[in-house]
């Protein structure tokens, strides 16, 4: 009897995939101590379990972010915009006219 599986020359590697934010709907990357959104700045801890609130950027770093907070379903609409104060121009815009 014949295994059903392919028969390869050489081992693949593994390819392990950092989880996504699902705000921004983007892959986190690792900063060392855990996981960070590079669109939000929300980090996570390695252990935090999936659907685990993180922590937002102004309450990990004290710093001040401009522009008005963004409801859910808003910031995966502009993830993906390489220029972070357009990213934000675009989501405000997005919000209000939802608002209207």
């Amino acid at each position: 009897m014949t295994a059903p599986y392919l028969k390869l020359a050489e081992a693949p590697t593994l390819t392990i995939r950092s989880p996504d934010c699902n705000e921004c709907a983007v892959e986190v990357t690792s900063d060392g101590d855990g996981w960070m959104c590079l669109v939000c700045g929300t980090q996570w801890d390695y252990d935090d379990g999936e659907d685990t609130p993180g922590t937002l950027y102004e309450e990990w770093s004290g710093e001040s972010l401009e522009g008005v907070p963004l409801p859910p379903d808003v910031a995966w609409r502009v993830a993906l915009m390489p220029n972070a104060s357009e990213r934000q121009a675009k989501a405000e815009e997005l919000v209000k006219k939802e608002l209207s």
